[in-house]
């Protein structure tokens, strides 16, 4: 149940069809666990901080921060994002490569990465598809496709958790700003 300051928070959210109070809830009960750090990744926890998502991410990320979030809480984004009540029900992990650390414990998994197209968001349930994708995947230099990477991601997760459809989608993002999705294989592995 939305509280007052959360509805007026929210009011824009939770008058789209698509979104409502029971997506702005989904948002709310979900979280983020981030790995490394990154332009396209700054962006993503920036958009999805506000749409209410709890953060989790380690003080190197926010000493690191160079764009948006640069001198920026996690209060100062979404006083939601930062909330101590018990954990959500739903964590995905959200990587920028190069990444070569080990990735969070997560439902999901969403990568952000670079290829010979332009950029990629992958989003899986499978740790082995998502360390793979991290292994194929090339840095995103800071600019204008790193910008459009990230949204595209908080844009995808956001979804994802409104749909709670499987994982397991690849949405290209091209340098004209262009994007769309690309067939993915099935997963073989388990899990």
């Amino acid at each position: 149940m939305l509280r007052d300051d959360q509805v007026l928070r929210y009011s824009r959210q939770l008058l789209l069809r698509e979104v409502g109070g029971a997506g702005q809830q989904a948002w709310l009960d979900a979280g983020i666990r981030v790995a490394g750090g990154g332009r396209a990744l700054e962006v993503a926890v920036a958009y999805l901080a506000g749409a209410g998502l709890r953060v989790d991410a380690p003080q190197a990320f926010w000493s690191a921060c160079t764009g948006w979030l640069h001198g920026t809480t996690l209060a100062d984004l979404n006083p939601d994002a930062s909330r101590d009540e018990p954990g959500p029900r739903t964590w995905i992990s959200l990587v920028e490569a190069p990444h070569r650390g080990r990735l969070p414990e997560a439902a999901a998994h969403c990568v952000l990465g670079g290829t010979p197209e332009g950029g990629s968001v992958w989003l899986t349930r499978c740790r082995a598809c998502a360390e793979a994708d991290l292994a194929s995947s090339g840095t995103l230099e800071p600019g204008a496709l790193a910008l459009q990477v990230g949204a595209k991601a908080a844009r995808l997760l956001q979804h994802w958790l409104l749909s709670q459809g499987t994982p397991g989608a690849r949405l290209v993002v091209r340098p004209d700003g262009r994007s769309g999705p690309e067939p993915t294989a099935p997963c073989g592995h388990a899990g």
